[in-house]
């Protein structure tokens, strides 16, 4: 996404006069007073009030300031988003943007420059490319846009017209796709258990980020999980370490109304565990999760019971 939403070091070296002749020289050159300062290389400075530019969009877009991304733009811009659809004018780009930012709450924007072309002393092209953070639902992609800034009287730089185009990442999600109703973040207390879960997709979409943390009696202990696809075993695989130093192995299966998780693992003494757990979606975005045949060391141990996490914006202030 561009813009938009749907935009060598000089050194100094010190000369050691340690030899008499070497002495002899040195007082010559100082014989003939300051060596001339060093020549600034000329700055550009339309391209350094346009990199500006970028990282107030992008402060703004971190704080889904909406007001202050449309004051970046002139009254009468023009902004053609993904699918075509142009919006015309400042106030109309602005809700653009209060929209997304009341859908997405929790996303930023990352923005590459590629290049900047000065056309005329007050028009210049800016090349690049965005991408949202964390990514949205749906298959990953970045925008690759084209922006033009004109030069206000009072000689600030201002968006004049941007056209955003999708680039679509090369990403295993197509295997994943499945997993979309897991990102989120999620919460807790399960018989005096208090368990926090945040799970994030990675830019391109070819793994899934799950971090747990668990409080109990005032101990807290933490794991992390990734969910990818495997090309050696053409499955979807977990694999889990905790702050401990056990680690597990999930091979993931879809059902119908969740997944099913084949687990094997090996706590820190040693010792081999495994089990057959079950997520499940329920209502208002919530999650089940069951974990059943569990071992340790070929031994049955006994289960926690159904563990139901909710999600962090369906749970009450």
């Amino acid at each position: 996404m561009a813009r938009t939403i749907v935009a060598g070091i000089a050194k100094s070296i010190g000369l050691n006069c340690l030899a008499l002749w070497a002495v002899a020289s040195c007082s010559v050159t100082l014989a003939q007073g300051p060596a001339p300062a060093p020549v600034k290389k000329p700055t550009n400075s339309h391209e350094s009030a346009i990199r500006q530019s970028a990282n107030e969009f992008a402060d703004a877009f971190k704080r889904h300031d909406d007001e202050a991304i449309a004051k970046l733009w002139t009254p009468y811009a023009v902004y053609e988003d993904v699918v075509g659809t142009e919006h015309r004018g400042r106030d109309a780009i602005q809700r653009v943007y209060r929209t997304f930012f009341e859908a997405n709450p929790d996303t930023e924007l990352s923005i590459d420059i590629d290049s900047i072309r000065k056309v005329t002393p007050n028009v210049v092209v800016e090349y690049g490319r965005t991408a949202l953070v964390p990514p949205p639902s749906g298959a990953p992609a970045k925008s690759q846009y084209t922006a033009i800034h004109v030069k206000q009287n009072d000689g600030k730089w201002l968006l004049d017209s941007v056209r955003d185009s999708r680039v679509d990442v090369p990403t295993t999600y197509g295997e994943l796709q499945h997993l979309e109703l897991l990102a989120g973040d999620y919460s807790t207390d399960h018989n005096g258990t208090k368990i926090d879960l945040s799970s994030t997709w990675n830019p391109n979409k070819s793994y899934l980020e799950r971090r747990f943390v668990v409080n109990r009696d005032g101990e807290e202990s933490t794991s992390t999980e990734i969910i990818g696809w495997d090309p050696l075993t053409q499955e979807v695989t977990s694999w889990t370490f905790s702050g401990d130093g056990a680690r597990n192995v999930g091979v993931w299966t879809p059902l119908e109304d969740g997944w099913v998780v084949r687990n094997s693992g090996i706590t820190t003494s040693g010792v081999p565990t495994s089990s057959v757990d079950y997520w499940a979606p329920l209502l208002d975005g919530a999650l089940g999760w069951r974990s059943t045949r569990r071992t340790a060391n070929g031994q049955p141990v006994r289960s926690p019971g159904e563990v139901v996490l909710k999600k962090k914006s369906a749970i009450p202030n």
